[in-house]
């Protein structure tokens, strides 16, 4: 299990437990100023603390964690997200934010390391993240956010060769429409990042 700090556990279980069916816990646990997590009922706060022990569970947090976090490498954490990651792949193939998380981590080990280092020490492939993007945009294809990772990972692996992919990708991305007010951002960041790639030059 990827070991979470009880305030990044409440943190992930308050922003993202209502789509793995934790919403009446999520609902639970408020913001304090400056940000920290709280839950009034202490029996309540340890029963959501104890779901760190759950293993799917821990899994897609470590997932969610992961998408949500690009500095893994600095703060030594490669190791166990990547197995997080894995296992949340393993207990729910269809997962489609795990196989993201996977496919992003590889990308971002092999931009930050190369691909040799990469696939050594980190055990990080080129074709193995594209597979992990391709399989998450085939299962969520509505998702703006899977079109947009898929490019971001795409250029990360390969640069300037992948533009012309990369900004159909988000050309998909902001054609998306939103379900909520999350995806209305995922939606204006995929229009914005189309508009940054539409400009650079190929070669």
């Amino acid at each position: 299990l990827y070991q979470f700090i009880d305030r990044t556990w409440l943190q992930m279980v308050r922003d993202h437990g209502a789509k793995y069916g934790l919403g009446d816990l999520a609902a639970e646990i408020d913001t304090a100023p400056g940000g920290k997590p709280v839950v009034a009922d202490p029996a309540t706060r340890q029963k959501i603390l104890d779901l760190r022990y759950d293993p799917k569970i821990s899994a897609v947090m470590a997932a969610e964690f992961a998408r949500g976090n690009r500095d893994i490498l600095a703060q030594g954490l490669g190791g166990r997200i990547k197995e997080a990651l894995l296992a949340a792949i393993k207990l729910e193939p269809k997962h489609a934010d795990a196989n993201i998380g996977y496919g992003s981590y590889q990308a971002e080990v092999i931009d930050k390391v190369g691909a040799l280092v990469g696939g050594m020490t980190y055990g990080a492939k080129k074709d193995s993240a594209v597979e992990h993007f391709q399989k998450a945009v085939k299962l969520f294809p509505e998702a703006a956010i899977a079109h947009i990772e898929y490019a971001n990972g795409l250029i990360m692996l390969y640069g300037k060769a992948k533009l012309a992919e990369a900004q159909a990708l988000y050309e998909q991305a902001a054609a998306c429409k939103p379900a909520d007010a999350m995806e209305r951002l995922d939606v204006e960041r995929a229009k914005s990042e189309n508009l940054l790639v539409s400009i650079l030059p190929t070669h």
